[in-house]
């Protein structure tokens, strides 16, 4: 089940454009050259995983509810990266 279209724009305009991760605030859409189209750098991350063998997946959540707003975080590419390496460390709390 993909993300709802209106989940992914509450999502970014609550975001400030700017990375979730603690004092990064990397931007998460820049500019590109003259003529081109913004650049996405940021992804849309899930706390629990959006499958149960995702990271973070077996933490108790109705299927329904994974694709939420409540279950949903913009990180720049880099910490999405790291936070998902390293579930033990980056639980759902």
């Amino acid at each position: 089940m993909s993300i709802p279209p209106t989940e992914l724009k509450r999502l970014f305009a609550r975001s400030g454009n700017r990375c979730a991760f603690t004092d990064c605030r990397r931007l998460l859409i820049v500019d590109a050259s003259p003529g081109q189209p913004p650049v996405t750098l940021g992804d849309v991350a899930h706390i629990v995983a959006a499958s149960p063998a995702g990271p973070r997946g077996s933490a108790f959540m109705a299927p329904a509810d994974r694709n939420r707003y409540e279950n949903l975080i913009l990180l720049c590419n880099l910490h999405h990266q790291r936070i998902d390496a390293e579930p033990a460390a980056f639980t759902p709390e």
